[in-house]
């Protein structure tokens, strides 16, 4: 069947007026404004549940990390494979209601983000980047790793909504072996190589020297990136995540130009893609609405290189409100043609965002009673 659409916007091309889009589904539609593709969110941490950030800006990452206090024992709740599989399944779900049709989960419980994707009918498109660290309780060596990946690529063989890749906590708390096995892997696959990169500190010549010799088909992609340095020369394109940047530092990535895409960083505790987007206008200005919108959504989608045909986010509104800045959650979401959230609802499931935020509330506090400290 078809969508009748009074205005198609499809992001980084044209904007179109009176069409009918293709849709797999037997009813028929009128749409207000649809944009193609949806937001993406290029970097969450779906078992994130607190803050982590205290009351301090702290200097860097490594000063955060081995100086911050958690309310809850993250080591023990990565390993409580239930509990991570419902958060991962919750941020899926809060970001389709968003209308975010791609996002990338980090997690050193990689485990639980491929079983809450494979157990959901409606899901965004996933990139699923397992964390290597040597970081104490939540260590994962290039070896342990393998082994999901092996798994991972027989899902990706039958879903054309999935790929995965590699994802370095950082360059600070990784053993140089793995850090190298890592990236010949990705270079080999043509696979996503990601880090944390540059928070607080420069570290783009510390990182240009452990690679100099392993040229990736792809740019890496650096996360957070809130240092002066010219990333693109270096090909290194950036995620930039403004909210936790804010919240940890105290500072973001002020050149407009060297961000790439934008992430949430911990979805489940500050907000999706449309705070971030109104961070970045507060920053940048209204001024830059547009481009900023191209990075919220197909900058995603170029980042990990996965195909948007046929994702588009639904709204009741005029394009001019959205880019405007009045950021509201799109009525209907489609995936590859077919719709995933009706009137605000996840279909099937008959989950509104209210139902979702209930749920990634209770659920949380389940995780605290268990595993505080």
């Amino acid at each position: 069947m078809v969508a009748k659409v009074e205005t198609f916007v499809a992001i980084d091309k044209k904007v179109f007026h009176d069409i009918e889009i293709p849709i797999k589904d037997n009813n028929e539609y009128f749409f207000k404004t649809v944009i193609s593709p949806g937001f993406s969110d290029a970097h969450a941490h779906p078992h994130v549940i607190e803050k982590n950030c205290g009351r301090k800006k702290w200097k860097n990452m490594r000063d955060w990390f081995n100086n911050r206090r958690t309310k809850i024992n993250e080591i023990s709740l990565r390993k409580d494979m239930k509990i991570c599989i419902k958060l991962s399944k919750l941020t899926l779900y809060k970001a389709l209601l968003e209308g975010t049709t791609l996002i990338a989960l980090v997690s050193s419980n990689p485990y639980a983000n491929s079983l809450a994707f494979q157990s959901m009918k409606n899901k965004p498109r996933t990139i699923i980047l397992p964390t290597i660290s040597n970081l104490k309780g939540m260590n994962k060596s290039f070896e342990e790793i393998k082994t999901f990946l092996e798994e991972i690529e027989k899902i990706k063989k039958i879903s054309e909504l999935i790929n995965y890749g590699l994802f370095i906590h950082s360059l600070s708390f990784i053993n140089l072996n793995d850090f190298i096995e890592s990236a010949k892997w990705c270079y080999e696959k043509n696979k996503p190589f990601a880090l944390h990169l540059s928070e607080g500190f420069k570290e783009l010549g510390n990182l240009r020297e452990i690679i100099r010799n392993i040229k990736h088909p792809n740019p890496i992609i650096g996360v957070h990136c809130t240092e002066n340095e010219n990333y693109h020369r270096f090909e290194v394109k950036t995620v930039n995540c403004p909210l936790s940047n804010l919240l940890i530092y105290g500072k973001t990535q002020r050149n407009f130009n060297q961000i790439d895409c934008l992430g949430t960083d911990w979805p489940l505790v500050i907000g999706g893609i449309d705070k971030q987007l109104k961070e970045l206008i507060k920053i940048h200005g209204k001024e830059k609405m547009k481009k900023i919108f191209e990075k919220a959504t197909i900058g995603g989608y170029k980042l990990y290189g996965m195909p948007y045909d046929g994702d588009f986010i639904a709204f009741n509104t005029s394009f001019e409100n959205i880019v405007k800045g009045k950021i509201i959650h799109p009525s209907y979401v489609f995936i590859n043609h077919s719709p995933v959230v009706k009137n605000g609802k996840i279909i099937g499931l008959n989950l509104s965002y209210k139902d979702i935020l209930n749920n990634i509330e209770k659920t949380i506090k389940i995780a605290h009673e268990k595993y505080s400290e």
